[in-house]
Formats: structure tokens, C-alpha cells, sequence
């Protein structure tokens, strides 16, 4: 929980808030997307994104545990396409 204590007072203290969207880039098992989550609160929406859909895995679990539906996970292959530069 110490770890969680610190990420949401990280979070704040960068601006978010509660109703926003954020996302998650590389978010791995989820240590900011969780906290991120619960200052958004229902409201708001966190897009965890990352390449692994092992940790995603964890992520969704974890957030499910906690009963946090605000979280949606974005799953990519972390390559950049030729055509979109």
C-alpha cells in the first residue's frame, strides 16, 4: 500500500483528477494505472497500454479485485507502422 500511497501523491501532484481520462503508456502491472484509477473515480476512464498482455492480464485482475471498472486495456504489438510517419 505504501507504493499506492506514493503513486496516487504522484499523480496529483502532476494534475489529475477526478472525471478525467488518462492514459497509461507502458503501464506494465498496472503501479500508476491503478491509483490512476481510483482519483479518476467513475467518471473518468484509464487506457492501460502496453505491449505485454501478460502483465495486462495482472492488470485487469487486480483492477477486477478492487472492483475498478474504469480501467480499459490496449493491448499492441509496441512496433510503429511505416505509413503512419
Amino acid at each position: 500500500m505504501e507504493l499506492e500511497s506514493r503513486a496516487i501523491e504522484v499523480l496529483e501532484g502532476i494534475g489529475i483528477r477526478r472525471g478525467q481520462t488518462v492514459l497509461d503508456f507502458g503501464c506494465g502491472s498496472g503501479t500508476y494505472t491503478i491509483p490512476a484509477a481510483k482519483i479518476v473515480g467513475e467518471q473518468g476512464r484509464v487506457y492501460a497500454l502496453d505491449k505485454d498482455n501478460e502483465v495486462l492480464d495482472e492488470l485487469m485482475q487486480r483492477a477486477e479485485s478492487t472492483d475498478l471498472k474504469n480501467i480499459e486495456r490496449m493491448g499492441t504489438s509496441g512496433e510503429i507502422k511505416e505509413d503512419s510517419l
